[in-house]
């Protein structure tokens, strides 16, 4: 009974630490996307606020010469003094401002109309996919050809189709792990609940993607997963990894 009871004090303790491990996970991939969110929002909306306080700087300047000129054309209408209401007429014909006040060729539309379009929002599904390696083998291969590999060079992106060939939608990388390299797939695999692994050659990772081709998780070094290239669904549904330095992994992704 003692064992069974230490057992399963055991099984819970294991359980909640991987609770707090996709936590802290997903917190830190929910951070790292929005602090590269605000750098854009930064970069979209200063050339407008720049431009908006020119065009208010612009209006209050004439609102004030506008005011002066109303004034001093009251005094003209009630002076008698031709000269002065001569040479106050040549001033204001000379000085009056343009109607076409620089800055104000400004687009109406609202900030919101023109960020949704640039930026993407998603920050992915809160689930992160569970990846565990099981097992480990060194292998003496120096290269491995897949079917479904992506070989050319020349792919920079994963679309997904629809059952009639359409692009459903198109997966470049994502912002916080493809920051100095451009997403470049070497090869791609589905798992049986449908998430969508891809092994990304410039940042020597796996991106995990939904089948929206939203990004959900990556998987590299920190994972003990250095340099991976060709991936494979094995049948009992787990992930083979074969790596460049000629490990192969197999790796238990199962919810």
């Amino acid at each position: 009974m003692e064992i069974s009871s230490r057992k399963g004090t055991d099984n819970y303790n294991k359980a909640k630490q991987q609770i707090i491990q996709r936590e802290k996970d997903i917190k830190e991939t929910a951070t790292q996307d929005a602090e590269v969110l605000y750098r854009e929002l930064d970069i979209l909306l200063k050339p407008q606020n720049d431009t908006l306080h020119n065009t208010k700087e612009t209006l209050r300047t004439n609102v004030s010469y506008l005011k002066e000129t109303t004034n001093l054309i009251d005094k003209v209408l009630h002076s008698n003094d031709v000269k002065f209401v001569l040479d106050t007429s040549i001033s204001i014909e000379k000085e009056f401002p343009s109607k076409d006040i620089e800055g104000l060729n400004v687009s109406l539309k609202s900030p919101v109309d023109l960020i949704v379009p640039v930026l993407s929002l998603r920050f992915g599904s809160l689930v992160v996919p569970k990846l565990a390696i099981i097992q480990s083998v060194q292998t003496p291969l120096k290269t491995v050809k897949c079917l479904e590999s992506l070989d050319n060079g020349l792919e920079k992106a994963v679309n997904g189709l629809s059952s009639s060939f359409s692009v459903q939608w198109t997966y470049i990388g994502n912002r916080s792990v493809n920051i100095n390299n451009d997403f470049k797939p070497k090869d791609i695999v589905i798992s049986s609940s449908g998430l969508i692994y891809v092994t990304d050659d410039s940042t020597s990772s796996i991106h995990v993607l939904t089948q929206d081709g939203d990004f959900v998780a990556n998987y590299g070094k920190e994972h003990d997963i250095i340099d991976p290239e060709v991936l494979h669904i094995n049948k009992e549904g787990q992930l083979m990894i074969w790596c460049r330095d000629g490990k192969i992994h197999v790796a238990d992704i199962s919810s």
